[in-house]
């Protein structure tokens, strides 16, 4: 998840179980004010296969499944914000492709 104003950027890892935590840089949680969420970091996993010899066999790249819709990907479009007041707990509902 990314959190991002004109001035900051900060980032969260979605745990399994739909929590996640917000850091800005080593800062742990956001400084009050209003930002835009989207949702992102989703990567291709390289495998690289090796021979009894070592030698690469060649790689194979297993595209990311990125469960969420497209629109969420980018904060332009995403629709999400987010007013930070102190201590806040934000839930967000996000469509599946």
């Amino acid at each position: 998840m990314i959190f991002e104003t004109s001035d900051l950027l900060a980032r969260g890892v979605i745990q399994q179980d739909g929590t996640y935590t917000v850091y800005a840089g080593e800062l742990k949680g956001l400084p009050l004010g209003t930002y835009t969420v989207s949702i992102g970091g989703f990567q291709d996993t390289v495998i690289e296969s090796f021979g009894p010899d070592g030698r690469s066999r060649g790689v194979r790249v297993i595209p990311a499944v990125i469960p969420v819709s497209p629109k969420f990907l980018s904060g332009g479009t995403s629709g999400l914000t987010c007013e930070v007041k102190g201590s806040t707990v934000y839930n967000i509902t996000v469509d599946r492709p």
